[in-house]
């Protein structure tokens, strides 16, 4: 069963510490607390119950999200995101939690339940939501940052421009993380490249009219074979990796007769960067 959380953000004055006081403001998960627009949070937690009105209560919007986020920010286990948040207050605040306790606040194996219900394309697109929206929240936190903002600007300073991503939480979703394979796949692609703009510019280096075989189409469509496959054997992918550095040392042994000071400034560091992946 679930229900959706109406009390606003907490502020860290009326958190309730073992050791007395009140929480640092200017803590990193106090200011990220504040930022985060934790009503449309609970508003995509609420889409992963099929049932809202029987069953146990849930845990949380804000325990849920928050524990994943904490463990994909810190880079931890499971084990080690329940001992983290049972050690910090600021962890606990940031889960919303109203005083510190020295209790567990989950067992370790229900952060899989978390995932099932937040899973990575829902954690992307609430990261996303953040980022292009600048959603922030209530609180100190945020006053903090706007006072921070407005002090550091100067008259002299030049306008922002562009785009910068200070949190490895917010990395856009589509960015691709190359294998060896389509390393070599890219590097091939960019002898030939570098082949046909020398062949266009200066001709044949062997003196006659008929354009060396770089085998393109075969060495593209076994890569696209192997790579489309869910299960890529070991042997396979030794196998496709050897035949890709055939074609790329076959054309960088082309490139080697042409004059390469004609060549783009781009080209010529590609060239030389192949030579190194070669290697």
């Amino acid at each position: 069963m679930f229900k959706r959380q109406k009390a606003p953000q907490l502020s860290i004055y009326d958190f309730i510490t073992p050791f007395g006081g009140h929480l640092n403001e200017e803590n990193r998960w106090v200011i990220t607390a504040a930022k985060m627009d934790w009503d449309y949070i609970d508003e995509v937690y609420e889409k992963a119950f099929a049932n809202k009105e029987t069953g146990n209560v849930a845990y949380s919007s804000r325990v849920a999200f928050g524990a994943l986020y904490i463990q994909k920010k810190l880079g931890l286990t499971d084990e080690e995101t329940v001992e983290m948040i049972q050690e910090n207050p600021y962890l606990q605040y940031f889960i919303r939690y109203k005083e510190y306790t020295y209790e567990k606040p989950f067992d370790s194996s229900t952060l899989v339940y978390f995932r099932k219900r937040l899973p990575q394309e829902v954690m992307n697109d609430i990261n996303e939501h953040h980022f292009k929206d600048g959603a922030g929240g209530s609180g100190s936190g945020t006053e903090t940052i706007e006072k921070a903002e407005v002090s550091s600007k100067s008259a002299t300073e030049p306008n922002n421009s562009g785009t910068l991503i200070i949190d490895a939480t917010c990395t856009p979703a589509d960015i691709a993380y190359p294998t060896d394979l389509e390393l070599c796949d890219k590097a091939r692609e960019w002898t030939e490249d570098i082949f046909d703009y020398l062949y266009i510019m200066q001709g044949n280096f062997n003196g006659t009219t008929i354009k060396p075989r770089t085998y393109r189409e075969t060495a593209r469509h076994r890569f696209l074979l192997l790579n489309k496959r869910n299960k890529k054997p070991a042997k396979k992918i030794r196998k496709e990796i050897r035949f890709q550095l055939n074609c790329i040392y076959r054309n960088l042994c082309y490139i080697m007769h042409y004059d390469l000071s004609k060549l783009p400034k781009i080209m010529v560091q590609r060239y030389f960067t192949i030579w190194e992946f070669y290697r």
